[in-house]
């Protein structure tokens, strides 16, 4: 299945996550945990294509998904990505993930959606994982659900504060929020996956 994904991010620092985590406490909220496992080349190839692969594990349910960003679309805290999601079994997880079998073996549909991006398919590897301490809840009658994330990656612990928007007339409803309650952040420059890679590269280069 595919669709268009807008999302607008912002980041936090722990002080000012803390105060958020604790706003999110009045209203209704519900907690998620999830890992992303991602997949590139050893040259990051995907990456460097604004490409995404990756596995969400969420409660031992898992989908593979394939995240294309619209450069054109992107800026700032806004993002805008085609999506291409494909549901399997934690016995494929697993064969995946141990590097015995080949994603685009499994989910062969990804092969035509990556068109040329890489090659040689055999080249795609797990280089590592994500998770995500995530509280959803909805401080507005008319605002999308606020997903408030805790990141953990390559021994390295972030923030952020994200929105799944229908379309771009929901943002000035976030941005008056935002500054209603007085919360500095920071803009979203990188998504998760381009942080994580860009920690990944900075510790192998130690």
């Amino acid at each position: 299945m595919d669709n268009t994904e807008v999302e607008y991010k912002v980041m936090l620092d722990e002080a000012n996550y803390k105060i958020i985590l604790l706003l999110s406490q009045q209203y209704d909220f519900k907690n998620v945990t999830q890992t992303n496992y991602y997949f590139d080349t050893t040259d990051f190839l995907l990456s460097r294509n604004k490409t995404t692969l990756r596995i969400r594990e969420i409660k031992n349910t898992y989908k593979a998904t394939l995240k294309i960003k619209d450069v054109e679309k992107t800026d700032n805290n806004i993002t805008v990505s085609n999506e291409y999601d494909y549901c399997i079994e934690k016995n494929v997880f697993n064969s995946i993930i141990n590097n015995e079998k080949n994603i685009l073996e499994i989910v062969t549909d990804l092969n035509s959606v990556l068109d040329g991006r890489v090659k040689n398919s055999d080249s795609l590897k797990y280089i590592g994982k994500l998770t995500t301490e995530r509280i959803i809840f909805k401080p507005m009658d008319d605002m999308k659900p606020a997903e408030l994330d805790k990141n953990i990656y390559c021994g390295f612990i972030d923030y952020e504060l994200e929105w799944e928007l229908n379309n771009y007339r929901e943002i000035p409803i976030i941005e008056q929020w935002l500054k209603n309650i007085n919360v500095p952040y920071y803009d979203c420059i990188h998504s998760k996956y381009g942080r994580f890679i860009k920690k990944l590269i900075a510790d192998k280069n130690l």
